[in-house]
């Protein structure tokens, strides 16, 4: 790979990486690099010394990315920690805490730095492009060689030379879904496309097995915690793995933890076996800070603790510590850390298979000294291509890039054309392979999809995947009802649309139809989507008043789009908002490109019914037959769709039976 090119790469990188910085400052004020936000509503869900997961209500519009580290304060307690999930729809967040800041924080403080991921990640990359380039002597934690970002780049660029699939026994899997793994075992350089319904996540288990089986270390990354624990919890039950084969790093889901793969859990099990003075050496530690009167917070069950957690949790307690007799406690600590370091080293040296998320290849130290033979990235379509030229950096021989490019990508807040290309692009769009009615010689794609009512399926494959998204033989034999899709026409109403100081954009009239709707259904998963995050409040409001039951229990849930991609729901209703008021902004594709994905990702959520609440008159006046949404429309037609007048009575009449499945 010449150097010129890795230079263009590496300015382009920076530049797009300075943009969205001044950006996101910007967009969160004046404060400074740090950042505070009031937290209110707090709730501990899980209770475990060292690791304390929060929920809080959050009234910040800006998302906030996983692995974000932050300091919270409460009135008598503090503690760092890290972002798990952040939902900017709900204003729910969730935090996972070094300490116990009380069973309910009425109100909280939170502190962080806004930048700090986007700079950890610009360091990443100056120094994986520095040492492609030769231009530093320095020892690093990145282990990454020019052969790796050769391979890396050729990943962004859809670059490699197509090797023949390798031919393999094994059961449990549809022929595309076999096909696909056979596909991939022979390149350096794959592209496994996975549509909605298709089963990616069971593909890629069954992947990472037959990679492993051939004595390969592989890494296998997502996006985030909740998609590393379910591409990671199905690669557990495809095959009896033995103790220290597989090694999840970071946060993890109470199900991954009980399968005992932790990296915490498995540097404890070691140490007991193998180094029974460390946990006395660390005991020793603990008592010692309290002989210094140190509030110890869980030190009542610090025996329970994971031994390396435990480590953390005093190197913590010791930052806050200022006394000129401890120098001899801080040399013992340090070297109890490189110990306890190059046991998970070892750890994650030995395993077949090293699960985290893409932000820790960035962010921590230790993932950063793992290199693997095979990266295996999950999601790919909403990892960014500079995220995933640092993933790709990791592998020696083969990356597999596995998602849908025709589902939402990564959020990126700047304008700037290099933010957009390097933060706000997949590698399925860098290689040219994004296009559903082209073939690509590095792409394979799991063509069968299983959740989909034919109905619903018929839509989504033609307007969306070229026709080339077919049912699945069960899902043909299982389809009872044969009208699953329900057009509810609102230009015979009062509806309008309203613009919000923000932006956003509420229509009460289509609030008001759905709450009737949802009334009318008989124990089912409910799922209701609008475009807007106004309306989506506002949606809350009305239908928190006869459903709140629901919304408990999570069997009726209302978000935007970007919250229900990567999940199913039994039916969705998909509200579009748009009507007489404002101008059409999220279904005009020439003004908003992102249009098709976010119409595509809310449609094929829904297994058994999909209600679709319009404006058709306006639609078409606004936008033209020819708009994606009315080809859409006309599809759903064509396919057997059931379409009403939300203005009558015999619209309700005919909505209410759609939902008890009389039509």
């Amino acid at each position: 790979m010449g150097n010129n090119i890795i230079k263009r790469i590496r300015e382009e990188i920076l530049l797009a990486l300075d943009a969205e910085r001044r950006t996101v400052k910007k967009k969160l004020g004046a404060l400074g690099e740090m950042l505070d936000v009031v937290l209110l509503r707090g709730k501990k869900l899980v209770s475990e010394p060292g690791v304390y997961v929060y929920s809080f209500y959050c009234d910040l519009e800006l998302h906030l990315d996983e692995g974000l580290e932050i300091l919270i304060e409460t009135p008598g307690f503090s503690s760092s920690g890290e972002i798990l999930e952040h939902d900017t729809d709900s204003g729910d967040i969730f935090l996972v805490l070094r300490d116990d800041v009380g069973r309910h924080p009425n109100e909280a403080v939170m502190r962080f730095d806004s930048t700090f991921l986007l700079d950890l990640l610009k360091k990443k990359i100056e120094t994986i492009t520095n040492l492609a380039l030769g231009q530093t002597d320095v020892l690093t934690s990145f282990d990454v060689a020019g052969e790796n970002i050769s391979l890396a780049l050729r990943l962004l660029q859809g670059d490699a030379e197509a090797g023949r699939p390798v031919l393999i026994e094994r059961s449990g899997l549809s022929e595309a879904q076999k096909k696909s793994i056979e596909f991939a075992l022979g390149q350096t350089v794959a592209y496994l496309w996975g549509p909605p319904g298709t089963g990616k996540t069971r593909t890629v288990a069954h992947l990472v097995h037959e990679l492993a089986k051939r004595s390969e270390h592989v890494m296998l990354c997502a996006h985030t915690n909740t998609a590393t624990d379910n591409a990671l919890l199905q690669t557990l039950d495809v095959a009896d793995w033995s103790e220290g084969s597989i090694v999840r790093v970071g946060y993890c889901s109470e199900k991954v933890q009980r399968r005992g793969v932790d990296l915490d859990f498995l540097v404890d099990r070691k140490i007991h076996r193998t180094y029974p003075d460390i946990t006395y050496r660390i005991n020793l530690l603990g008592q010692k800070l309290k002989s210094l009167q140190v509030d110890f917070p869980g030190s009542g069950s610090m025996g329970d603790i994971p031994i390396g957690r435990r480590l953390r949790i005093i190197l913590e307690i010791m930052k806050g510590v200022e006394d000129k007799d401890t120098t001899d406690l801080r040399r013992e600590l340090s070297w109890l850390k490189q110990i306890i370091e190059s046991l998970e080293i070892e750890l994650l040296s030995n395993a077949r298979v090293v699960a985290t998320t893409l932000t820790r290849l960035y962010t921590s130290r230790l993932v950063g000294k793992i290199m693997c033979d095979t990266m295996v990235i999950d999601e790919a379509g909403i990892a960014s291509l500079t995220v995933s030229m640092v993933a790709g950096c990791k592998a020696k021989k083969r990356v597999v890039a596995v998602g849908d490019f025709m589902q939402l990508p990564a959020i990126v807040q700047s304008d700037d054309s290099h933010a957009r290309n390097w933060l706000g692009k997949s590698v399925f769009e860098s290689a040219n392979c994004h296009h559903p009615e082209k073939e690509h010689a590095l792409r394979t794609m799991l063509y069968e999809q299983w959740r989909m009512h034919p109905g619903i399926s018929k839509i989504v494959s033609s307007i969306f995947y070229a026709n080339k998204l077919k049912n699945a033989p069960l899902v043909v034999k299982t389809a009872i009802k044969k009208h699953a899709v329900l057009i509810l026409d609102t230009s015979h109403t009062n509806a309008r649309s309203q613009l919000m100081r923000t932006g956003s954009k509420i229509n009460k009239i289509h609030c008001e139809i759905v709450s009737k709707i949802i009334s009318m259904a008989v124990d089912e998963e409910i799922a209701v989507i609008a475009p807007y995050r106004a309306q989506v409040r506002n949606l809350r409001e009305v239908i928190r008043v006869g459903s709140s039951e629901a919304i408990k229990q999570g069997s009726l849930e209302v978000f935007t789009v970007h919250r229900f991609q990567g999940r199913d729901k039994q039916t969705v209703i998909l509200d579009l908002v748009e009507a007489p008021g404002t101008k059409c902004g999220f279904l005009d594709e020439i003004k908003n490109p992102a249009a098709e994905k976010l119409i595509n990702v809310a449609m094929s959520r829904a297994k058994q019914k999909l209600i679709l609440i319009a404006n058709l008159d306006y639609l078409s006046f606004s936008l033209g037959r020819d708009a994606l949404i009315n080809r859409v429309m006309a599809q759903a037609r064509m396919s057997g769709a059931t379409e009403v007048d939300a203005g009558s009575d015999e619209g309700l009449r005919d909505c209410r039976a759609f939902m008890r499945g009389e039509l």
